[in-house]
């Protein structure tokens, strides 16, 4: 688990390319890898506070808050809060593994 998250995919069909629906979660404490994704997203947060890497522009996040991230901007989130941060990503178009670009190595 390179990427440091747990994924469920709630919605990713080749039938509806238009958008896709994930729900994320990241245990305390941890990082995720720094990562660019091809398409955008908007993030829900659940439960949890975040401190969460966009572009190099860090913010404070928690439960209930809404975002929307541009494709290809680089991006991480910590898990600042204490239990497992749990929030869903709409992508706009679909997610799928080629949009997806390790930063890291």
């Amino acid at each position: 688990m390179s990427e440091r998250i747990y994924v469920t995919e709630l919605m990713n069909s080749p039938e509806e390319p238009n958008l896709s629906l994930a729900k994320f979660r990241v245990l305390e404490g941890v990082t995720t890898q720094l990562h660019s994704i091809g398409v955008q997203e908007w993030y829900v947060i659940e439960s949890g506070t975040v401190l969460m890497n966009i572009d190099g522009d860090t913010f404070d996040v928690k439960s209930g808050d809404c975002f929307k991230i541009e494709p290809h901007q680089p991006q991480q989130i910590k898990n600042t809060g204490i239990g497992d941060l749990v929030f869903q990503s709409m992508c706009i178009p679909r997610w799928t593994p080629d949009t997806y670009k390790n930063l890291e190595d």
